[in-house]
Protein backbone atom coordinates (compact mmCIF):
# COMPACT_ATOMS: atom_id res chain seq x y z
CA UNK A 1 0.00 0.00 0.00
CA UNK A 2 1.01 3.25 -1.11
CA UNK A 3 1.45 6.38 1.00
CA UNK A 4 -1.04 8.24 -1.19
CA UNK A 5 -3.79 6.06 -0.09
CA UNK A 6 -2.45 4.40 3.44
CA UNK A 7 -1.66 6.27 7.16
CA UNK A 8 1.72 5.49 7.76
CA UNK A 9 4.37 6.80 10.45
CA UNK A 10 5.35 10.32 10.53
CA UNK A 11 8.71 11.64 9.41
CA UNK A 12 8.97 12.99 13.09
CA UNK A 13 9.67 10.30 15.57
CA UNK A 14 6.72 9.87 18.04
CA UNK A 15 4.24 11.54 16.09
CA UNK A 16 1.22 10.08 14.15
CA UNK A 17 0.07 11.78 10.99
CA UNK A 18 -1.57 10.69 7.83
CA UNK A 19 -0.02 10.95 4.58
CA UNK A 20 1.27 14.48 3.85
CA UNK A 21 0.30 14.02 -0.06
CA UNK A 22 -3.28 13.00 -1.71
CA UNK A 23 -4.80 11.93 1.91
CA UNK A 24 -8.06 13.74 0.87
CA UNK A 25 -8.12 12.26 -2.92
CA UNK A 26 -7.79 8.43 -1.50
CA UNK A 27 -10.49 5.57 -1.87
CA UNK A 28 -9.46 4.24 1.97
CA UNK A 29 -6.65 5.20 4.78
CA UNK A 30 -5.61 2.08 6.70
CA UNK A 31 -4.27 2.83 9.84
CA UNK A 32 -1.08 1.47 10.18
CA UNK A 33 1.14 0.65 13.88
CA UNK A 34 3.84 2.96 14.26
CA UNK A 35 6.38 3.05 16.47
CA UNK A 36 6.26 5.49 18.97
CA UNK A 37 9.54 6.23 20.67
CA UNK A 38 9.53 8.12 23.90
CA UNK A 39 10.71 11.87 23.03
CA UNK A 40 14.53 12.61 24.01
CA UNK A 41 15.18 14.70 27.30
CA UNK A 42 16.77 17.94 26.25
CA UNK A 43 18.71 20.02 28.56
CA UNK A 44 16.67 21.72 31.24
CA UNK A 45 15.31 25.09 30.03
CA UNK A 46 17.07 24.73 26.72
CA UNK A 47 13.95 26.73 24.19
CA UNK A 48 12.76 23.09 22.53
CA UNK A 49 9.64 22.03 23.06
CA UNK A 50 9.08 18.09 24.92
CA UNK A 51 6.08 16.44 23.81
CA UNK A 52 4.65 13.65 26.16
CA UNK A 53 3.88 10.59 24.76
CA UNK A 54 0.65 10.14 23.09
CA UNK A 55 0.75 13.81 22.15
CA UNK A 56 -0.37 14.09 18.60
CA UNK A 57 1.90 17.12 16.72
CA UNK A 58 -0.01 19.37 15.10
CA UNK A 59 0.03 20.80 11.56
CA UNK A 60 -2.22 23.58 11.90
CA UNK A 61 -0.56 27.07 11.54
CA UNK A 62 -3.14 28.17 14.80
CA UNK A 63 -1.41 25.76 16.78
CA UNK A 64 2.76 26.47 15.16
CA UNK A 65 1.63 29.49 16.72
CA UNK A 66 1.07 28.56 20.31
CA UNK A 67 4.11 26.35 20.08
CA UNK A 68 6.29 29.54 19.36
CA UNK A 69 4.98 31.63 21.88
CA UNK A 70 5.54 28.97 24.69
CA UNK A 71 9.14 29.10 23.84
CA UNK A 72 10.02 32.07 25.57
CA UNK A 73 8.02 30.65 28.65
CA UNK A 74 10.36 27.50 28.88
CA UNK A 75 13.55 29.33 30.78
CA UNK A 76 11.77 30.53 33.75
CA UNK A 77 8.75 29.74 36.15
CA UNK A 78 6.53 32.72 35.54
CA UNK A 79 2.85 31.57 36.08
CA UNK A 80 1.32 31.27 33.26
CA UNK A 81 -2.74 31.36 32.21
CA UNK A 82 -4.52 29.04 29.56
CA UNK A 83 -7.59 30.67 28.28
CA UNK A 84 -9.68 28.65 25.45
CA UNK A 85 -13.09 27.08 24.88
CA UNK A 86 -13.86 23.49 26.83
CA UNK A 87 -12.32 20.22 25.16
CA UNK A 88 -9.28 22.21 23.54
CA UNK A 89 -6.65 20.26 25.37
CA UNK A 90 -5.76 23.17 27.93
CA UNK A 91 -4.08 20.25 30.65
CA UNK A 92 -1.84 18.55 27.20
CA UNK A 93 -0.68 22.23 27.11
CA UNK A 94 0.16 22.55 30.54
CA UNK A 95 1.85 19.43 30.19
CA UNK A 96 4.14 20.56 27.37
CA UNK A 97 5.16 23.21 29.24
CA UNK A 98 6.43 21.29 32.41
CA UNK A 99 7.95 18.43 30.27
CA UNK A 100 10.02 21.62 28.06
CA UNK A 101 10.63 23.42 31.23
CA UNK A 102 13.53 23.08 33.83
CA UNK A 103 11.27 21.50 36.43
CA UNK A 104 10.59 18.64 33.83
CA UNK A 105 12.27 16.11 36.89
CA UNK A 106 9.58 17.17 39.11
CA UNK A 107 5.90 16.31 39.50
CA UNK A 108 3.16 17.23 37.78
CA UNK A 109 -0.21 17.87 40.16
CA UNK A 110 -3.18 18.25 38.34
CA UNK A 111 -6.07 19.79 39.83
CA UNK A 112 -9.28 20.54 38.62
CA UNK A 113 -11.20 23.36 40.67
CA UNK A 114 -14.95 22.52 39.53
CA UNK A 115 -14.44 18.69 41.07
CA UNK A 116 -13.46 19.47 44.46
CA UNK A 117 -16.29 20.40 46.93
CA UNK A 118 -15.97 24.14 48.54
CA UNK A 119 -15.45 23.10 52.18
CA UNK A 120 -12.55 20.05 51.21
CA UNK A 121 -10.71 22.04 48.58
CA UNK A 122 -7.94 24.37 51.33
CA UNK A 123 -7.03 21.05 52.58
CA UNK A 124 -6.61 19.85 48.89
CA UNK A 125 -4.82 22.75 48.02
CA UNK A 126 -2.64 23.66 51.51
CA UNK A 127 -2.98 20.68 53.24
CA UNK A 128 -3.42 19.50 57.01
CA UNK A 129 -0.91 20.28 59.64
CA UNK A 130 -0.11 18.06 62.89
CA UNK A 131 -2.49 17.97 65.73
CA UNK A 132 -5.44 20.05 64.17
CA UNK A 133 -8.12 17.87 66.01
CA UNK A 134 -8.29 14.35 67.61
CA UNK A 135 -7.71 11.30 65.10
CA UNK A 136 -6.44 14.07 62.06
CA UNK A 137 -3.51 13.19 60.46
CA UNK A 138 -0.83 15.08 58.97
CA UNK A 139 -1.33 15.16 55.44
CA UNK A 140 0.31 17.63 52.63
CA UNK A 141 -1.61 19.67 50.05
CA UNK A 142 -1.28 19.89 46.35
CA UNK A 143 1.39 22.66 46.75
CA UNK A 144 3.63 20.10 48.92
CA UNK A 145 3.03 17.41 45.99
CA UNK A 146 4.23 19.83 43.45
CA UNK A 147 7.29 20.60 45.13
CA UNK A 148 9.33 21.57 42.39
CA UNK A 149 7.35 20.84 39.66
CA UNK A 150 4.14 22.94 37.98
CA UNK A 151 1.39 22.66 39.84
CA UNK A 152 -1.84 22.69 37.25
CA UNK A 153 -4.64 24.75 38.68
CA UNK A 154 -7.80 23.71 35.64
CA UNK A 155 -10.97 25.67 36.05
CA UNK A 156 -9.40 28.39 38.35
CA UNK A 157 -12.56 30.45 38.06
CA UNK A 158 -14.93 27.99 39.64
CA UNK A 159 -12.34 28.36 43.16
CA UNK A 160 -14.73 29.88 45.93
CA UNK A 161 -13.84 33.71 46.80
CA UNK A 162 -12.42 32.39 50.78
CA UNK A 163 -9.69 30.79 48.18
CA UNK A 164 -8.97 33.28 46.12
CA UNK A 165 -7.50 35.45 48.97
CA UNK A 166 -5.86 32.83 50.55
CA UNK A 167 -4.29 31.71 46.58
CA UNK A 168 -3.58 35.06 46.71
CA UNK A 169 -1.83 35.24 49.44
CA UNK A 170 0.40 32.71 48.97
CA UNK A 171 1.22 33.65 45.31
CA UNK A 172 2.79 37.03 46.28
CA UNK A 173 4.38 35.52 49.75
CA UNK A 174 5.76 31.89 48.14
CA UNK A 175 4.16 30.08 51.12
CA UNK A 176 1.32 28.43 52.29
CA UNK A 177 -0.52 28.16 55.37
CA UNK A 178 -1.71 24.39 55.88
CA UNK A 179 -5.10 24.11 58.51
CA UNK A 180 -3.45 23.98 61.78
CA UNK A 181 -0.17 24.28 60.77
CA UNK A 182 2.79 26.64 60.50
CA UNK A 183 3.56 28.34 57.29
CA UNK A 184 5.57 26.30 54.47
CA UNK A 185 7.56 27.91 51.55
CA UNK A 186 6.95 26.24 48.68
CA UNK A 187 9.06 25.68 45.47
CA UNK A 188 5.87 25.24 42.55
CA UNK A 189 5.46 27.00 39.08
CA UNK A 190 1.88 27.55 38.93
CA UNK A 191 0.20 27.12 35.48
CA UNK A 192 -3.76 27.77 35.12
CA UNK A 193 -6.43 27.07 32.56
CA UNK A 194 -9.79 28.97 32.41
CA UNK A 195 -12.80 29.52 30.05
CA UNK A 196 -12.01 33.09 28.60
CA UNK A 197 -15.40 33.65 28.86
CA UNK A 198 -16.41 32.17 31.99
CA UNK A 199 -13.56 34.15 33.42
CA UNK A 200 -14.02 37.21 32.42
CA UNK A 201 -18.11 36.87 33.16
CA UNK A 202 -17.20 36.37 36.94
CA UNK A 203 -14.82 39.25 37.15
CA UNK A 204 -17.62 41.57 36.12
CA UNK A 205 -19.98 39.60 37.93
CA UNK A 206 -17.30 40.25 41.59
CA UNK A 207 -17.06 36.21 41.50
CA UNK A 208 -13.39 36.09 40.72
CA UNK A 209 -10.50 38.21 41.97
CA UNK A 210 -9.06 40.66 39.01
CA UNK A 211 -5.88 40.87 41.38
CA UNK A 212 -5.83 37.13 41.64
CA UNK A 213 -6.43 37.25 37.63
CA UNK A 214 -3.65 39.71 37.52
CA UNK A 215 -1.34 37.06 39.79
CA UNK A 216 -1.64 34.18 37.56
CA UNK A 217 -2.02 35.87 34.08
CA UNK A 218 2.01 36.43 33.77
CA UNK A 219 1.81 34.90 30.23
CA UNK A 220 -1.55 34.53 29.09
CA UNK A 221 -1.84 31.79 26.31
CA UNK A 222 -4.94 31.02 24.09
CA UNK A 223 -5.56 27.47 22.80
CA UNK A 224 -7.39 27.89 19.45
CA UNK A 225 -10.39 25.22 19.00
CA UNK A 226 -10.86 22.72 16.58
CA UNK A 227 -12.70 24.70 14.43
CA UNK A 228 -9.24 26.83 13.56
CA UNK A 229 -6.82 24.09 13.27
CA UNK A 230 -8.76 21.80 10.89
CA UNK A 231 -5.73 20.43 9.44
CA UNK A 232 -5.10 19.15 13.16
CA UNK A 233 -8.33 16.70 12.71
CA UNK A 234 -6.69 13.60 10.32
CA UNK A 235 -4.13 13.12 12.59
CA UNK A 236 -6.32 13.08 15.54
CA UNK A 237 -8.57 10.73 13.73
CA UNK A 238 -5.53 8.43 12.91
CA UNK A 239 -4.18 8.92 16.77
CA UNK A 240 -7.71 8.18 18.12
CA UNK A 241 -8.01 4.75 16.31
CA UNK A 242 -5.38 3.23 17.06
CA UNK A 243 -5.44 3.77 20.36
CA UNK A 244 -9.12 2.96 20.50
CA UNK A 245 -8.77 -0.12 18.77
CA UNK A 246 -5.69 -1.29 20.64
CA UNK A 247 -7.85 -0.87 24.05
CA UNK A 248 -10.58 -2.86 22.67
CA UNK A 249 -8.28 -5.84 21.61
CA UNK A 250 -8.82 -5.48 17.57
CA UNK A 251 -6.67 -4.23 14.64
CA UNK A 252 -7.53 -0.67 14.12
CA UNK A 253 -10.08 -0.31 11.02
CA UNK A 254 -10.13 1.62 7.77
CA UNK A 255 -11.73 4.67 7.23
CA UNK A 256 -12.61 6.57 3.49
CA UNK A 257 -10.93 9.75 2.71
CA UNK A 258 -15.05 10.77 2.56
CA UNK A 259 -15.47 9.99 6.30
CA UNK A 260 -12.01 11.87 7.19
CA UNK A 261 -13.24 14.68 4.94
CA UNK A 262 -16.74 14.91 6.67
CA UNK A 263 -15.38 14.94 10.09
CA UNK A 264 -12.76 17.40 8.93
CA UNK A 265 -15.75 19.83 7.87
CA UNK A 266 -17.78 19.54 11.04
CA UNK A 267 -17.27 22.11 13.50
CA UNK A 268 -16.58 20.43 16.35
CA UNK A 269 -18.66 22.45 19.52
CA UNK A 270 -17.36 19.89 22.01
CA UNK A 271 -13.29 20.25 20.36
CA UNK A 272 -10.89 17.31 20.69
CA UNK A 273 -13.22 16.01 23.50
CA UNK A 274 -15.63 15.37 21.16
CA UNK A 275 -14.10 14.40 18.61
CA UNK A 276 -12.35 11.56 20.36
CA UNK A 277 -15.84 10.24 22.04
CA UNK A 278 -17.11 10.12 18.27
CA UNK A 279 -14.27 7.73 16.91
CA UNK A 280 -14.31 6.04 19.94
CA UNK A 281 -18.16 5.21 18.48
CA UNK A 282 -17.29 4.82 15.34
CA UNK A 283 -14.69 2.06 16.82
CA UNK A 284 -16.63 -0.02 18.69
CA UNK A 285 -19.95 0.24 16.03
CA UNK A 286 -17.48 -0.93 13.08
CA UNK A 287 -17.72 -4.53 12.42
CA UNK A 288 -14.53 -6.62 12.05
CA UNK A 289 -13.01 -6.80 8.77
CA UNK A 290 -14.90 -3.70 7.76
CA UNK A 291 -13.86 -0.28 7.40
CA UNK A 292 -15.44 3.34 8.19
CA UNK A 293 -17.09 5.20 6.02
CA UNK A 294 -20.19 8.33 5.75
CA UNK A 295 -22.65 5.53 6.55
CA UNK A 296 -21.85 5.10 10.06
CA UNK A 297 -21.17 8.77 10.62
CA UNK A 298 -24.43 10.61 12.37
CA UNK A 299 -26.36 12.73 10.56
CA UNK A 300 -24.97 15.69 12.68
CA UNK A 301 -22.02 15.54 11.05
CA UNK A 302 -23.07 14.90 7.76
CA UNK A 303 -25.16 17.59 7.68
CA UNK A 304 -24.03 19.90 10.39
CA UNK A 305 -27.39 22.84 11.05
CA UNK A 306 -26.79 26.13 9.70
CA UNK A 307 -26.80 28.90 12.31
CA UNK A 308 -29.82 30.97 11.54
CA UNK A 309 -29.56 35.01 11.63
CA UNK A 310 -30.50 36.28 14.75
CA UNK A 311 -34.16 37.65 14.73
CA UNK A 312 -34.07 41.59 14.45
CA UNK A 313 -34.96 43.44 18.12
CA UNK A 314 -38.63 44.63 18.98
CA UNK A 315 -37.58 47.88 18.30
CA UNK A 316 -36.29 47.20 14.95
CA UNK A 317 -39.41 45.54 14.06
CA UNK A 318 -40.87 48.75 14.61
CA UNK A 319 -38.89 50.88 12.92
CA UNK A 320 -39.77 48.85 9.67
CA UNK A 321 -43.41 48.72 10.33
CA UNK A 322 -43.94 52.22 11.14
CA UNK A 323 -44.11 54.52 8.21
CA UNK A 324 -42.17 57.46 7.49
CA UNK A 325 -43.05 60.81 8.81
CA UNK A 326 -44.27 63.30 6.48
CA UNK A 327 -42.51 66.81 7.14
CA UNK A 328 -44.14 69.03 8.68
CA UNK A 329 -46.79 71.62 7.27
CA UNK A 330 -46.03 74.86 8.06
CA UNK A 331 -49.65 76.04 7.03
CA UNK A 332 -51.32 74.02 9.70
CA UNK A 333 -52.17 74.70 13.01
CA UNK A 334 -49.05 75.18 15.54
CA UNK A 335 -51.13 73.79 18.28
CA UNK A 336 -51.57 70.49 15.75
CA UNK A 337 -47.55 70.00 15.37
CA UNK A 338 -46.87 70.33 18.90
CA UNK A 339 -49.55 67.62 20.63
CA UNK A 340 -47.94 65.60 22.98
CA UNK A 341 -47.76 62.20 22.59
CA UNK A 342 -47.73 59.36 24.61
CA UNK A 343 -49.05 55.77 25.22
CA UNK A 344 -47.31 53.67 23.40
CA UNK A 345 -46.13 52.96 19.45
CA UNK A 346 -49.94 52.07 18.54
CA UNK A 347 -50.79 55.93 20.13
CA UNK A 348 -47.68 57.44 17.90
CA UNK A 349 -48.51 55.52 15.00
CA UNK A 350 -52.60 56.80 15.14
CA UNK A 351 -51.12 60.25 15.43
CA UNK A 352 -48.59 60.29 12.67
CA UNK A 353 -51.26 58.77 9.83
CA UNK A 354 -53.18 61.81 11.16
CA UNK A 355 -50.86 64.17 9.07
CA UNK A 356 -51.15 62.40 5.69
CA UNK A 357 -55.12 62.98 5.82
CA UNK A 358 -56.26 66.18 4.27
CA UNK A 359 -56.30 69.68 5.00
CA UNK A 360 -59.56 70.14 6.26
CA UNK A 361 -60.05 66.67 8.13
CA UNK A 362 -56.80 67.34 9.62
CA UNK A 363 -57.34 69.24 12.83
CA UNK A 364 -60.32 66.83 13.64
CA UNK A 365 -58.39 63.71 13.07
CA UNK A 366 -55.68 64.85 15.01
CA UNK A 367 -57.49 65.95 17.62
CA UNK A 368 -59.03 62.30 17.93
CA UNK A 369 -55.65 60.73 17.46
CA UNK A 370 -53.94 62.85 20.46
CA UNK A 371 -57.09 61.92 22.48
CA UNK A 372 -56.06 58.25 22.13
CA UNK A 373 -52.35 59.50 22.55
CA UNK A 374 -52.95 60.36 26.01
CA UNK A 375 -53.96 57.07 26.80
CA UNK A 376 -58.34 58.56 27.74
CA UNK A 377 -60.38 56.07 26.56
CA UNK A 378 -62.90 56.74 23.94
CA UNK A 379 -66.37 56.45 26.30
CA UNK A 380 -65.18 59.33 28.28
CA UNK A 381 -67.37 62.15 28.53
CA UNK A 382 -66.58 65.39 26.42
CA UNK A 383 -66.16 68.66 28.17
CA UNK A 384 -69.51 70.98 27.54
CA UNK A 385 -68.09 74.57 26.08
CA UNK A 386 -68.79 76.85 28.18
CA UNK A 387 -71.46 79.54 27.71
CA UNK A 388 -70.48 82.72 26.81
CA UNK A 389 -71.78 86.03 29.12
CA UNK A 390 -73.67 88.01 27.01
CA UNK A 391 -74.26 92.02 28.00
CA UNK A 392 -78.87 92.21 27.37
CA UNK A 393 -79.72 93.61 24.55
CA UNK A 394 -81.09 97.28 24.99
CA UNK A 395 -84.90 97.04 26.10
CA UNK A 396 -84.94 93.72 27.17
CA UNK A 397 -85.67 92.48 30.66
CA UNK A 398 -83.39 90.75 32.52
CA UNK A 399 -84.15 86.33 31.96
Amino acid sequence: MSATNSISEAQDPGTLSLARQGWLGATSLRVVTPVQPRPARVAPGSATLVFPEGYVRPRSEAMHGLHEQMLPLLRGDAPVLLLGETGVGKDLVAQVLHASSARAGGPFVAVNCAAIPSELMEAEMFGIGRGIATGVVERPGKFQLARGGTLFLDEIGEMPLALQAKLLRALQGEEIQPLGGAPVAFDTRVVAAATNSDLELKMEQGQFRRDLYYRVAGFVLRVPPLRERRDDIPGLVEAFLEAFARDAGRPAPSITSEAVRALAAYPWPGNVRELQHEVRRLVYLCPDGEGIDCAVLPDHVLDPPIAEPAAPSSLRLQDQRRPSRAPADPGRPRADRRQPLGGGAAARHLAERAHHQDDAAGPRRVMISCAAATGRPSSWPRARPRARLRAPRCGAAPS
